[in-house]
């Protein structure tokens, strides 16, 4: 940069201030008339014999004159082509002199490599296996009570079971899997106060099967006989948000998996129900050159364990032993999640936003998975206060 760039200069070193400019007509006159009057006096000849020195302060008003027409004859002709550079070199240029870029363009970006575009195919190839879409196949479409303010499904010995929310209906009920609007038991929470959220079947250290339900707020949970519904045991828990959203229970670490609204799973044990870890639910955001960039998953809502013998993993899922996973509801959104539980990445997720299309008013959120015993990777779903039960089977 030169001392009389007063402007910011641009990303590419142009310095468009005017000071810059206005000198080129003295190089054009010469610098000698510059340095010249730099000395004490400048000898004149004329045609006479004689000569004659000005000296700094002298007037010579011909000589003047002389020396002033030249220059304008020099200076009008610069002009006539620097003025109209001078304009145009101001019309492209923003405010504080930086050159406008065209917004289709894009400065200093670097080029795409073979290796780069290499990564950004196969990020392309993970994108595919990770929104695999609606993969799955509706078996049948069965009765549900849509009066059933659903927020917890799981299944045990033949039978499904469904919590209910809202304040003073919330319930645990048993249904038949063949019409699962047939109520066969059920149970009332009590207090009222209490607003019913997941539940999952389980047994106990001594073998006891049981029903676990966690309720929305105030970190109240209750124990129920799995075969009488009555309640057994009541706890105190603490989850992130403070609320209690999902409940799943993992067999073989013998622990609960619970969701509270937000973007963390926890861990708790079976028998102290402490928590003994909490992970987050991650998504892989991949840009345009393949980079990998994991976000959080919030709003995760109900749950449901998965483990090897309950799904159809290929052959390759089962020998690196990553074939048990959850599936998870997220609020307000028809779509289900395949979660990694020891990692809370993402792999799969299933889009049901043509499963149920004619919704009424009434109709509430897509909520509710239960396995259904059998070993191919068939589920139940619906949602609460939806008038249907859908089995399913998801497809890897």
């Amino acid at each position: 940069q030169n001392k009389y760039c007063v402007f910011k200069p641009s990303r590419r070193g142009y310095c468009h201030s005017p000071l810059s400019i206005v000198h080129i007509p003295f190089a054009i006159m010469g610098t000698n008339n510059i340095r010249k009057r730099k000395s004490k006096g400048v000898k004149i000849t004329t045609n006479s014999s004689s000569s004659s020195t000005i000296t700094p302060g002298s007037t010579n008003t011909s000589s003047l004159f002389s020396k002033m027409a030249r220059r304008l004859f020099v200076l009008l002709p610069a002009a006539a082509i620097l003025v109209p550079f001078l304009l145009l070199i101001l019309l492209l240029s923003d405010g504080d002199g930086t050159k406008v870029i065209d917004a289709n363009t894009v400065e200093n970006e670097p080029v795409p490599n073979a290796k780069v575009m290499n990564e950004a195919q196969n990020s392309s190839k993970r994108r595919q296996e990770l929104f695999v879409g609606d993969h799955y196949i509706l078996l049948k479409v069965l009765p549900h009570d849509s009066k059933a303010f659903t927020q917890g499904f799981t299944y045990h010995n033949g039978f499904l079971y469904e919590g209910t929310g809202l304040n003073g209906q919330s319930e645990i009920r048993k249904l038949s899997p063949d019409d699962p609007s047939k109520v066969l038991q059920s149970t009332s929470l009590l207090p009222h106060q209490f607003f019913g959220e997941g539940i999952t079947f389980f047994r106990d250290q001594h073998g006891n099967e049981r029903i676990i339900q966690i309720t929305w707020q105030g970190g109240k949970g209750f124990i129920y006989d799995a075969n009488t519904l009555n309640k057994v045991q009541d706890f105190q828990y603490q989850t992130t948000t403070g609320e209690g959203w999902g409940i799943t229970y993992d067999e073989h670490k013998r622990e609960f998996i619970v969701s509270d609204g937000g973007k963390n799973l926890h861990f708790w044990d079976r028998d102290t129900l402490q928590e003994k870890r909490r992970i987050m639910v991650t998504l892989e955001q991949i840009d345009a050159y393949g980079k990998s960039h994991d976000i959080s998953v919030g709003l995760i809502n109900e749950l449901e364990f998965v483990r090897a013998d309950e799904s159809s993993s290929s052959s390759s899922e089962k020998k690196t032993g990553a074939y048990s996973f959850l599936l998870a509801n997220v609020w307000y959104q028809d779509v289900i999640l395949k979660i990694d539980p020891d990692s809370g990445k993402v792999t799969r997720i299933y889009d049901f936003s043509k499963l149920y299309t004619q919704r009424t008013d009434g109709d509430d959120v897509f909520n509710g998975i239960s396995v259904s015993g059998e070993n191919d990777g068939t589920f139940y779903v619906t949602g609460k206060l939806w008038p249907h039960v859908y089995k399913v089977q998801l497809l890897d």
